[in-house]
């Protein structure tokens, strides 16, 4: 009801989950232009449900929401290219991080560099596979390993040398400054071709080196090996980190990148005029609804 009174709505995914456009519509039918937002491939959860029923009804309805939308803000390319299917008028913006406020952190290099993963428990699983490389390295005292967010459901994980942490708004950024080398691994799926790369762009921007799995945006975010590597096989993320643990200096030297990348690609500062450039260009609602709400 509140929709009347806006000269825009910027509309992140749906207006209600996993129920029918209807709301969706009704948003529509006041005649403000709305603005949506994809930072995740959501529309997954509907047209690649293991719920016959849900792809049924649910699998075209973000087609609904796209093809009346004044325009559309993606993540990625991913999101880019399946909004573009319905919506001429789609900006890329990729996830940025304030770098005003996250920065490198002021220190001496550490004598056994640290591989951090800051995360979230329905995460955790991408990193599992990988605990026998990481309990082998720290075993061997050439890296410390650091796991920040994985929750619960990493109960049955902790110990064999790696240290865990809850995350915390508070410790967030010390957390992210104590790291040496920042990991994201995902599996080549739908669901994280749609991610777009927010701890690699943390590393990036407190100025470490990444490695991440050549999925979905991680491969532009890492590409040409400036600021990060890519890893896909077991064998290549242990090539990947035993390069980065034996080399300082190409640690600092991709760090320096990384950093240089996030303010200039990846930052507030950068991303957030081409938002306002959006909003502006947008038609404002007719004189006619302008009056209709001054009444209301």
């Amino acid at each position: 009801l509140e929709v009347r009174r806006a000269d825009a709505i910027w509309l992140q995914y749906e207006a209600f989950h996993y129920l029918p456009a209807v709301f969706e519509r009704l948003l529509f039918a006041f005649g403000v232009p709305v603005v949506v937002d994809y930072d995740d491939a959501i529309f997954h959860q509907y047209d690649d449900s293991p719920n016959v029923a849900v792809r049924r009804l649910l699998g075209g309805k973000l087609r609904t929401v796209i093809e009346r939308a004044a325009a559309v803000t993606a993540g990625n390319p991913y999101l880019a290219d399946y909004a573009r299917q319905w919506n001429e008028r789609v900006l890329l913006v990729p996830t940025v991080v304030d770098t005003d406020a996250v920065r490198p952190a002021d220190r001496p290099p550490s004598a056994v560099p640290v591989i951090g993963w800051m995360g979230s428990s329905s995460t955790w699983r991408y990193v599992r596979p990988f605990l026998p490389l990481l309990r082998e390295l720290a075993g061997e005292g050439r890296a410390r390993v650091l796991i920040v967010g994985a929750g619960r459901k990493a109960d049955g994980d902790r110990g064999g040398g790696i240290e865990f942490r809850d995350w915390s708004a508070k410790r967030e950024l010390a957390d992210l400054q104590e790291m040496d080398i920042g990991i994201m691994p995902v599996p080549d799926e739908p669901w994280e071709r749609g991610k777009c790369g927010y701890k690699l762009i943390q590393y990036m921007a407190v100025g470490i080196p990444s490695i991440g799995s050549p999925v979905g945006v991680n491969s532009s975010l890492l590409e040409g090996g400036e600021a990060g590597l890519l890893a896909g096989s077991e064998r290549q993320w242990r090539k990947a980190l035993l390069a980065l643990i034996d080399n300082p200096a190409r640690r600092r030297a991709m760090g320096c990148a990384a950093r240089t990348r996030a303010v200039g690609e990846y930052s507030l500062a950068a991303q957030a005029p081409r938002i306002v450039d959006l909003f502006r260009s947008i038609e404002p609602p007719p004189a006619s609804l302008d009056a209709a709400r001054a009444r209301a």
